[in-house]
C-alpha cells in the first residue's frame, strides 16, 4: 500500500483506469491544484 501523498498512487487501481498520472494532475489544475485537493482529502479523512 502506498501513502496517499506519494504520486505513484496514481498508477494504482482504480486511478490507473481513470487516466495517466499527468492527466489526473492536470484535471486538478496542475501540481498546485492537485496538492490542494490532496490536502482537503487528508483533512476529511484524518480530521
Amino acid at each position: 500500500m502506498e501513502p496517499i501523498e506519494d504520486p505513484r498512487i496514481l498508477t494504482l487501481p482504480p486511478f490507473d483506469r481513470i487516466g495517466a498520472p499527468m492527466e489526473l494532475v492536470r484535471a486538478f489544475g496542475g501540481k498546485a491544484g492537485y496538492a490542494r485537493a490532496l490536502a482537503k482529502l487528508e483533512q476529511q479523512l484524518y480530521g
